[in-house]
């Protein structure tokens, strides 16, 4: 070794062993005679710089970043560097090992990019928050200060010795272990639990993301990377101030008011990220997407958009735990929870299914926010604020004169049905997606009004037909049940408005394959009907249709076609039976003679139900899914061609009324393609299937159940039945890719 290394090998030693300690105890450890004057005398000089408040904002005495590269089995004063660890926000954190005491450590130096003044200044206020912090939740500052560069004595390594926390970030960790919503509550409790007690020592971390928050193998969160927080009671002097277009935390877990750059950011900034961590740690997906933006376009749809309803991405969030996320996200600060530990309260109270403290917004303000937004189908738009803002006019006239609740009730209800009646597919023709995005809004515009119980009844009715017309069924169900709920309070529960809601409900069951208890409804609604409406057949032939659907849907073939029988001999002897009940029940019955054998009694029902349809229509959905019920039965009747016509008839319907990625559309698609390829109609076929594909990649929306798999082998089939192995292989390719 060289002397000069000798010499800075010595320089630092010393350094390092006396920079920590008080001045008197300074004096003592330079006083041994046995030390060499140089040596002492550049010691002194270094601690004379240590002891300026500039002292860690000298950028040109930093290190380059070339020498960060070179760290790996070097010494930063008491700590001997392993491995890199990762990079953040501010600094490049280092596994190392601390002297004394023997342990490991995370050891964050300032990353060399960001040597400036704010930078440093950020990075040595990260040290000092953090050591007012001593929480089982958050990552404890060890040590914090400066080292001589190992390289190069002339230059200073800022540093700050953290906990080394082995662990996944939150997200991760709950996607692999997928623990049940009550655990995943508590988990997020905890976190909450931790940024309170930052809250309660005046430390706001404004970064709270799911990359910072780890959680170890035995499932405690640790929250770390204070680079960005800043004291809440710091002064003007202490309190970080960005300069121009310097955009700190990251953008989609930012508060409102950290997007404005408003001063005097507090602890509800930090809440509202609470409230983006808990929606996609619940979810797995951020309540907003914000990647291939630019900045300014980010920041613009951050500030205007609503963060969606949680519930929409899982069901069992439904209720509470969307409105406690909501309440946390709120654009305005005034409308969150106050403190963190508000929110950990309300998180451990719907866990544990106690009542929770935050409510859903009001009426008008829901309606306001919706108005200032504008973003949703503009014709949707128009129909939303016109009803609702005549609902709210009504309510409000009935209300202060003191009118009658039947007139009330009259008058909300008459606008909470042609509102929700708009958002139908079939009469629009708009974009499945927004209607529900719409739905959702008027959803929520509606919820306080369950306080009466009549306009709760008609309002869950008409949410539930809405959302099952839209394929959402889990939402129709849940609105179904409590309209059931709501019918017992206010007709009984016994009485032939139950039967009703018993009726529907059903469907939406089935159509959610839940047969067994679509199969209950529907026997608890025939026996209600027989009972109490027994002078009104249609009604007794539309249960029996019903309950014969579930029972055939569950493989009971000959006890759905007694039900068939009896309800399309009611449905004829019925005076003032709808044709288009009459063409269900002849429909259902020919179905089902076809999985029988019976084929030449199924042809002649299936003439008549045609002839019905066509004679009388209905909506688009009633017709389109009427027309493939029929196809489906040639195909099965060996009358493809008659099947091909019946589907591409479905199809044009659905084209025309409903949206690309709505189940009947794709369903109908979907047996258009494999009876064309059957028929040897391979060009069309191919046509259709690239447009069923198209729609599932541009939507992420795959038709229950996929018949992808079903398209793509019988056209490989068929091509190589044609000696065409090279079309074929495309197709076996393309199947693969689905599986």
């Amino acid at each position: 070794m060289s002397g000069g290394s000798d010499r800075f090998v010595a320089v630092r030693d010393l350094f390092d062993r006396v920079v920590e300690l008080t001045p008197d105890q300074r004096v003592g450890a330079l006083s041994d005679p046995g030390l060499d004057a140089g040596i002492r005398n550049e010691v002194m000089r270094l601690l004379g710089h240590a002891g300026d408040p500039a002292f860690l904002t000298d950028v040109p005495r930093l290190a380059s970043h070339d020498s960060h590269d070179r760290l790996i089995g070097e010494r930063i004063g008491a700590f001997r560097i392993l491995r890199r660890i990762g990079s953040g926000g501010m600094g490049i954190v280092y596994e190392a090992e601390q002297d004394r005491p023997k342990r490991k450590v995370a050891l964050k130096l300032i990353r060399p990019e960001l040597l400036s003044e704010a930078a440093l200044a950020r990075f040595r206020r990260e040290g000092e928050l953090l050591g007012r912090l001593q929480h089982p939740g958050i990552a404890a500052i060890h040590a914090a200060g400066v080292a001589i560069h190992p390289h190069d004595p002339t230059q200073f390594v800022p540093f700050s010795a953290m906990e080394l926390i082995e662990g996944e970030p939150i997200t991760t960790w709950v996607r692999q272990r997928t623990p049940s919503l009550d655990e995943t509550l508590e988990l997020l409790a905890s976190v909450a639990d931790a940024v309170d007690h930052a809250h309660r020592r005046g430390v706001v971390h404004r970064d709270l993301k799911p990359a910072n928050i780890l959680v170890t193998a035995d499932g405690d969160p640790k929250i770390l990377d204070f680079g960005i927080a800043r004291a809440i009671d710091g002064s003007p002097s202490t309190t970080l101030h960005t300069s121009h277009g310097d955009v700190i935390g990251t953008l989609g877990s930012m508060s409102p008011e950290q997007l404005r750059g408003e001063s005097g950011i507090d602890e509800r900034a930090d809440v509202y990220a609470l409230g983006s961590l808990a929606f996609e740690v619940l979810t797995g997906k951020p309540p907003f997407d914000v990647s291939g933006k630019g900045v300014a376009e980010a920041v613009r749809f951050l500030l205007e958009q609503e963060p969606p309803s949680a519930h929409r991405f899982r069901s069992d969030l439904a209720g509470d735990p969307s409105i406690i996320i909501a309440t946390a996200m709120a654009k305005e600060p005034s409308r969150r929870y106050a403190t963190a530990a508000a929110l950990a309260s309300d998180l451990r109270a719907c866990r544990d299914r106690r009542p929770i403290v935050a409510r859903e917004p009001g009426l008008a303000y829901r309606l306001r926010r919706y108005v200032q937004r504008n973003r949703i189908l503009a014709t949707a738009t128009g129909v939303v604020v016109l009803v609702l803002s005549a609902s709210a006019v009504w309510a409000g006239i009935a209300w202060q004169q003191e009118r009658t609740a039947n007139e009330r009730t009259r008058r909300i209800n008459s606008s909470l049905v042609r509102l929700l009646e708009s958002l139908d597919p079939g009469r629009t023709g708009a974009l499945e997606q927004n209607l529900i995005d719409t739905l959702d809004e008027a959803e929520r515009f509606t919820a306080e009004l369950d306080s009466d119980p009549d306009i709760a009844l008609v309002m869950h009715n008409a949410l539930a037909e809405r959302y099952h017309r839209l394929g959402s069924t889990d939402k129709a169900i849940m609105h179904y049940e409590a309209a059931v709920e709501f019918t017992h309070a206010v007709y009984g529960s016994d009485s032939p408005q139950v039967a009703s809601t018993l009726t529907n409900m059903g469907q939406a069951l089935r159509r959610a394959r839940r047969i067994d208890e679509a199969i209950a409804a529907h026997t608890q609604a025939l026996d209600m009907r027989r009972r109490l409406t027994p002078d009104h057949p249609e009604l007794i032939a539309e249960c029996l249709n019903n309950l014969g659907a579930a029972r055939f849907e569950d493989g009971d073939t000959m006890g759905a076609v007694n039900l068939f029988e009896e309800a399309t001999r009611m449905a004829r002897a019925a005076h003032g039976t709808k044709p288009l009940h009459l063409s269900t029940a002849l429909n259902n019955l020919a179905t089902a003679y076809v999985r029988m054998g019976r084929m030449d009694e199924s042809l002649k029902l299936f003439d008549e139900c045609i002839d019905l349809r066509e004679r009388f229509g209905g909506d688009a959905i009633d017709l389109a899914e009427a027309a493939r019920s029929m196809a489906n039965a040639m195909v099965h009747l060996g009358q493809r061609p008659k099947a091909i016509e019946m589907l591409r008839r479905a199809l044009e319907v659905c084209d025309r009324s409903l949206p690309t990625s709505h189940h009947l559309a794709m369903s109908t698609r979907q047996n258009l393609v494999i009876t064309l390829t059957v028929d040897g109609q391979l060009e069309e076929a191919e046509r259709l299937m690239r447009i069923e594909f198209e729609i599932t990649a541009r939507t992420g929306i795959i038709n229950q159940p996929d018949g992808r798999p079903a398209m793509c082998q019988g056209l490989a089939t068929a091509y190589r039945k044609r000696n065409d192995e090279a079309r074929a292989k495309e197709f076996d390719e393309l199947l693969a890719t689905i599986r």
